[in-house]
């Protein structure tokens, strides 16, 4: 069973991944800008609504299948960071970046498609 919640909690992040991929680049590709606009906008009311990423909270509950002694705090940025280069960043910093970041990009989006 534990190899099952592995491979769901790998699955789920590779969903998250492309997810934050397409938040930070979808603007480049205008055929995808619906697209980007509804990640970006589910992604803002996900922060704003519950204060941490709905699809980190499913990878973890997997994850902490295989592994209940994972420490997380939902935010994926930070788990990974610190997984992978041995530095934590502060998760009230990452939360306040992409909160800034989120509702910059959704407006500055919005003015040039429709306001511009």
């Amino acid at each position: 069973m534990k190899l099952i919640h592995r491979l769901i909690a790998d699955f789920i992040f590779l969903i998250h991944l492309l997810i934050v991929l397409v938040v930070l680049f979808g603007w480049i590709f205008p055929e995808i800008w619906y697209l980007y606009m509804l990640m970006l906008i589910i992604t803002l009311l996900s922060e704003i609504i519950f204060g941490y990423c709905i699809v980190s909270k499913w990878e973890y509950f997997f994850r902490r299948k295989v592994n209940p002694a994972i420490s997380y705090d939902f935010t994926w940025t930070v788990y990974y960071t610190h997984k992978f280069i041995n530095k934590k960043i502060p998760s009230k910093f990452i939360n306040r970046a992409a909160l800034i970041f989120l509702i910059l990009s959704t407006l500055v989006n919005l003015y040039i498609k429709f306001l511009n």
